[in-house]
């Protein structure tokens, strides 16, 4: 156990190194994108009190900034080509996941209407559905700057801190795709929760990449990176639930679920909760040791990737006149 790492998500010192990688080479996306050097090697650590997996060594938080607000935002049209995708098929693609998903919400929130607020969300499309049926949009992203809104009447700031109070509090929060990126997810969560107010609505989306990381329990020293270059943590559904209690909401349920993403199908972790104003929870260990929590993942990986591979396979089949 290594006492001088802290986990970004509860702060806990009992973190395990799970697997670290070879050295990473020149040619990594890694490295390529700035969140490596050639020669470094990435460590897997586990939190043994949340049950978080998170990534080391981390960017500073400057680089984050920079990267996500001036360097990434003018690659993404040709990262889309890179992945096989055109301009089209990637845009009619997230407007039926996000038409999905706001029909979803739906069943929570009824014929009301209010303020939906979207953190992390791109350029918004996932709140065009919440605008054309008259709700309040706010997106929250770093590179607004560069990549506007899709909507003009969509509200654009580039962080909650910037709003300086000036954003109402949401009735709707939403977060695809983001928490995965958080340098501190602890400092992330918590300006959430002070964008919300009593009885929001929250949906929280994460990928589910552990159970495709060949050799996470394996020797060590030997797998490549086999992530995302930009995210730094990796959930299961007990550490996504205890993010959420972590600021005091009531977990409506966790799914594990594909969803359509602009480059194709993607399997996700999918948290609902209400903000009930209750104070955080405060749990126990969830792990006792190492070795209880390699025996944890060990199972659920492999009952991950089985239940991941079976709603990938309906889910072309469902959706097939858009892959």
């Amino acid at each position: 156990m290594k006492d001088t790492v802290s986990c970004p998500l509860c702060q806990s010192r009992r973190g395990v190194e799970l697997q670290r990688t070879a050295p990473i080479e020149g040619h990594d996306s890694t490295v390529e994108s700035g969140f490596a050097a050639p020669g470094d090697t990435i460590q897997f650590y586990g939190c043994l009190h949340c049950g978080l997996i998170f990534r080391l060594p981390r960017p500073s938080a400057d680089f984050l900034a920079r990267y996500y607000s001036d360097v990434l935002p003018p690659q993404i049209p040709g990262i889309i080509g890179r992945l096989g995708a055109t301009q089209e098929q990637a845009a009619s693609r997230t407007e039926r996941r996000f038409l999905e998903e706001f029909r979803r919400l739906q069943r929570f929130v009824g014929t009301r209407r209010g303020h939906v607020l979207d953190v992390g969300g791109g350029r918004g499309e996932a709140l065009v559905p919440w605008l054309e049926a008259g709700w309040r949009t706010t997106l929250v992203d770093l590179g607004v700057k560069q990549r506007p809104a899709v909507h003009p009447a969509i509200t654009e700031l580039s962080s909650l801190a910037a709003a300086d109070g000036a954003c109402a509090p949401a009735d709707v929060m939403l977060s695809f795709h983001c928490l995965e990126h958080a340098l501190d997810l602890k400092v992330a969560l918590r300006e959430l929760r002070a964008a919300s107010k009593a009885g929001s609505l929250w949906a929280i989306e994460v990928p589910l990449e552990l159970p495709y990381i060949r050799g996470l329990l394996g020797p060590k020293g030997l797998i490549q990176p086999q992530v995302n270059a930009e995210h730094l943590n990796f959930f299961t559904p007990q550490s996504l639930r205890w993010a959420a209690q972590s600021i005091g909401l009531r977990v409506l349920g966790v799914v594990l679920d594909v969803v359509l993403y602009w480059f194709g199908p993607s399997v996700v972790l999918r948290l609902y909760g209400n903000d009930a104003r209750r104070a955080p929870v405060i749990a126990a260990d969830a792990f006792p040791s190492e070795r209880a929590f390699r025996s944890y993942l060990r199972w659920r990986l492999i009952v991950w990737r089985r239940i991941g591979g079976l709603k990938f396979r309906a889910f072309r089949y469902r959706h097939r006149e858009y892959l």
